[in-house]
């Protein structure tokens, strides 16, 4: 074997294309190496970007539940309020209609001085 034969097939100086196709594997494996960094770079950042959305989320569930409570709360608080309005407006209309009574002694004046005039 000549020396040029080693050379070649040990990718040294001396050989022209095994010197060529061993740059090309270089940069071949420089180019796999950067598209791996690059998907790991963009698996962390869509990681990143989906905790961040579930706790998005999660605050926008805890937040509707603290809006159906409020609910909940007001509803419950509207129907006292209602049922305490009923009361009064009863209250009222009964104290409407002894008003609208003529009083005791309205009455009994008024059939006392008919005696008095028969």
């Amino acid at each position: 074997m000549s020396s040029s034969s080693l050379a070649t097939d040990r990718g040294l100086p001396g050989g022209g294309s095994s010197s060529s196709s061993a740059s090309a594997r270089v940069q071949n494996l420089e180019k796999q190496i950067d598209d791996y960094v690059r998907r790991r770079q963009d698996v962390a950042w869509l990681e990143e970007d989906l905790k961040k959305h579930e706790a998005l989320l999660k605050k926008r569930e805890q937040y509707l539940s603290y809006r159906e409570s409020i609910v909940a709360n007001n509803s419950h608080k509207l129907q006292e309020a209602d049922g305490r309005m009923q009361q009064l407006e009863a209250q009222l209309a009964s104290l409407d209609w002894e008003l609208a009574q003529p009083a005791p002694e309205q009455r009994g004046g008024d059939a006392a001085s008919a005696d008095a005039a028969a």
